[in-house]
């Protein structure tokens, strides 16, 4: 059976091993060896009358949590739009749309498939979409990118070549580069494609797996760990039919790519990889097996969920896991688990989606589960003080920053404070450690000789420290500051006849006269006179 009928076959709902998958992780191993993984309840997550399927997960720099999947009428499976939801971190949003299927009855000859949704985010906000489309008579690679105006664009079409791209995925790295990974099933083979778009402009493609028939490479899923590597993994089948399939990875550190290493070696075929690396370091690569169970005749098969996890970026693996188990079940209530997509959201807990048929009403819908919260590395600044709100040039400004350690971990980080207007000026920085579930202030004082006069924004930020992925919390903007004139005696921000009245009342003064007013010694040196006189008349009618 060829890989496109064997998909076409699934979004029917009769399961075939190991032609259709992506994205998983599930209940992670421990982070640590002497840490331990305890799994919710399964959810549902879709209820609807629908084929719903290929869930991917994006968490996103806000805080966010992304959820999407590929959802067909029960009229038609092959009519497919891709949908979302977002979590704000109490509640999921109402379905949207983001890719519409075809608008037609049960005929709609060619069928249009919308397919193997996956999302990433750059630094500067901008999510992309990827997803496998054969709208235009064969399976290619469409991108749609989102921002918060104007929306979500149109589509661009990223391959174009003979053979189907059936899968696809997606990463933005942390170079702000972004990667399309994708299969190309042809009469000559299937292997692993890219793409890469750096600073606006796509590299031509380029091949990750060179294998002929009737090895097949498929099914790619993507991340980049904390060291910079990215990890490309994949479903190797090695005989046509399709019985010998397992899971080999590969990454590349900024020039090449190392040799395919093969994770899995189970006698029962291995689909739809997925990895991620948690806030804690740890690596989760996971993946769905078709296992036999009992039946009347036999030849029965069902999927389960597996896992594997490493501590020391790949160089060891923990005993690989089931995550789902149904091969003791009995028929009718032997379930099917399969593309499940992993994402680690803003609570530090680790999320699985996937598709199953294992709800009540017997249709294809996206189940999670959750783990407990995993151990992470979190620093935030909390709060901004400064005073004086206004103060004359060269005179010294004291600010105030809050930084708490959320995290489960001691944490050495710099703390860097900022005045911006029209440049932004380094107030300080200050290389701190500070211990698991603290709270400490610290304090910077600027000195603003050098710093032209007008109003500040204070702003104090933590760059992120090694695993840490909620980043969100490490910038806060402050008050503002009014650095005004030399001359401005009584600090409105102009130098008017106030100020001169006001010199000109306590000339001649020093500390202990009934006249003095220290708010005119504009030099500073405990007197009255002629100098004071002279930064008035310069900075006169001048104002911030």
């Amino acid at each position: 059976m060829t890989r496109k009928l064997a998909v076409v076959v699934l979004f029917l709902g009769v399961l075939l091993a190991g032609d259709i998958s992506s994205p998983l992780p599930a209940s992670a191993a421990a982070v640590r060896s002497s840490l331990s993984t305890t799994l919710s309840s399964f959810v549902r997550f879709t209820s609807t009358a629908t084929y719903d399927f290929s869930p991917s997960v994006l968490s996103s720099i806000d805080g966010k949590s992304w959820v999407f999947w590929t959802s067909a009428p029960l009229s038609n499976a092959f009519n497919g739009s891709i949908d979302y939801r977002i979590n704000n971190g109490s509640s999921w949003s109402a379905d949207q749309v983001v890719v519409q299927g075809q608008i037609c009855g049960v005929t709609c000859p060619p069928p249009i498939q919308n397919v193997r949704p996956a999302a990433a985010q750059l630094k500067n906000g901008t999510i992309y979409l990827s997803y496998s489309s054969n709208r235009t008579g064969s399976f290619e690679v469409f991108l749609k990118r989102f921002n918060l105006s104007p929306g979500w664009s149109a589509d661009y079409q990223l391959t174009n070549a003979p053979g189907d791209e059936l899968d696809s995925t997606i990463l933005a790295a942390s170079d702000g580069s972004l990667w399309v990974f994708y299969d190309r099933q042809t009469s000559a083979g299937t292997n692993i494609y890219y793409r890469v778009n750096r600073n606006g402009s796509w590299s031509s493609e380029a091949a990750l797996t060179f294998d002929p028939l009737p090895v097949r490479d498929q099914e790619p899923a993507v991340f980049q760990a904390r060291d910079g590597k990215i990890w490309a993994i994949w479903s190797q089948a090695l005989d046509t039919l399709q019985t010998t399939v397992h899971i080999e990875y590969a990454t590349f550190n900024g020039a090449t790519w190392s040799p395919p290493v093969q994770l899995t070696s189970s006698s029962s075929p291995d689909s739809g990889p997925s990895g991620i690396q948690d806030s804690n370091g740890t690596i989760w690569i996971a993946w769905s097996r078709s296992l036999p169970y009992f039946c009347l005749g036999g030849g029965c098969f069902q999927h389960d969920l597996f896992y594997i996890t490493s501590t020391n970026n790949g160089a060891g693996w923990a005993a690989e896991t089931a995550l789902t188990n149904d091969t003791a079940c009995v028929d009718p209530f032997c379930f099917d688990d399969l593309q499940p997509s992993l994402g680690q959201f803003r609570d530090s807990r680790v999320y699985v989606f996937w598709r199953t048929n294992r709800d009540p009403d017997g249709y294809w819908n996206i189940y999670y589960v959750a783990t407990n919260t995993i151990p992470y590395h979190n620093v935030a600044v909390t709060k901004i003080t400064a005073g004086p709100s206004t103060l004359r040039v060269g005179r010294l400004l004291t600010v105030n920053v809050t930084v708490a350690n959320t995290g489960a971990f001691s944490e050495n980080f710099q703390l860097n404070v900022l005045f911006t207007n029209k440049t932004a000026f380094n107030a300080g920085t200050k290389t701190l450690t500070l211990a698991s579930s603290l709270t400490n202030t610290y304090t910077f004082v600027w000195n603003t000789s050098a710093a032209p006069y007008g109003k500040y924004v204070v702003s104090a930020n933590i760059p992120p420290v090694p695993y840490e992925f909620i980043t969100t919390d490490n910038n806060m903007t402050g008050p503002r500051i009014i650095l005004t004139l030399r001359g401005d005696v009584d600090l409105n921000g102009r130098v008017d006849v106030l100020d001169v009245a006001r010199v000109a009342y306590s000339f001649g003064s020093v500390p202990g006269s009934p006249n003095w007013d220290p708010a005119c010694d504009l030099t500073y040196d405990g007197r009255i006179d002629i100098l004071d006189v002279a930064i008035v008349a310069f900075w006169f009618g001048k104002s911030v």
